[in-house]
């Protein structure tokens, strides 16, 4: 059973909610940079994969593009979902 994408995939997804969770911006930016890490994960994933002739070299550029469309779901999902913080003076 081949679980490259399913698997890959849902590491973009995680890494784009994890990036608005961090980052605690707003749903469109957090979506934007979604999508850069989930691509950026999946390029060096697919990459060694591809080294290790376990993929053609036509996945990178698909993979790539479908995890990073993963990833900016993941960010716009978890994106805004934070409480501001409200500070108060003394």
């Amino acid at each position: 059973m081949n679980v490259f994408a399913i698997g890959g995939m849902a590491i973009s997804l995680v890494a784009g909610v994890l990036y608005a969770r961090a980052a605690r911006v707003a749903r469109g930016p957090a979506a934007l940079n979604g999508a850069i890490a989930g691509g950026a994960c999946a390029l060096i994933g697919i990459a060694i994969s591809y080294l290790f002739g376990d993929v053609p070299a036509a996945v990178l550029g698909f993979g790539t593009a479908s995890s990073a469309v993963t990833g900016a779901i993941g960010g716009a999902v978890a994106g805004g979902a934070h409480r501001p913080v409200i500070t108060r003076g003394v």
